[in-house]
């Protein structure tokens, strides 16, 4: 019985519409994200707070989650289509650098530049930033519960001190009490 082999340009065709594919869904989570599903600050300056956006019943962090699953397949493909043209490459790039050296060279910082470009968020720390002050500017939900707490306690201390007439702050409650029989019986 024969081996049937898979044709190489045909196998090539159809990893690079696979590449295609994934690149455009990759692009376009991206848009949908940044534009359409927009952050927090943005939502709260565009819709108000309080309300969360979604599509298709995905929120932005969801959605988020695919963006980096696709990469992950895109990547996967791309090396796969690397391999597949590996020949193919290094043919081209000795035909551009002739001089061996300057070559190994060439070759080697594309790949230790390729390999800390993929591998450089596994070591990094984030930067922690205290939000006290900043929520109050971002719109998020605790810093508008908290400005609104504030002015509604300004507001209250406010309409005291209108309400109140002078004369009657300095009394004292028993006076108060009888100013107030008074004020009725008229």
């Amino acid at each position: 019985m024969k081996k049937r082999r898979i044709d190489k340009s045909k196998l090539n065709l159809c990893i690079d519409i696979i590449l295609l594919f994934l690149l455009m869904a990759m692009a376009g989570i991206g848009f949908l994200i940044k534009y359409v599903l927009l952050p927090g600050s943005e939502r709260n300056q565009h819709y108000g707070s309080g309300v969360d956006l979604e599509f298709l019943g995905l929120t932005r962090h969801e959605w988020g989650t695919i963006h980096l699953v696709i990469s992950i397949f895109f990547l996967a493909f791309i090396i796969l289509h690397v391999i597949l043209h590996w020949k193919m490459i290094v043919r081209i790039f000795k035909r551009m650098i002739p001089r061996k050296s300057l070559f190994v060279i060439t070759a080697s910082a594309i790949g230790v530049v390729s390999i800390l470009l993929l591998i450089f968020p596994l070591f990094v720390k984030p930067v922690v930033v205290e939000r006290d002050h900043l929520q109050m500017n971002r719109g998020s939900r605790q810093g508008v519960q908290e400005q609104m707490r504030m002015n509604r306690k300004r507001t209250e201390k406010e309409i005291i001190e209108t309400e109140v007439p002078e004369s009657e702050k300095r009394l004292s409650p028993k006076n108060k009490r009888k100013q107030g029989k008074n004020k009725s019986k008229r």
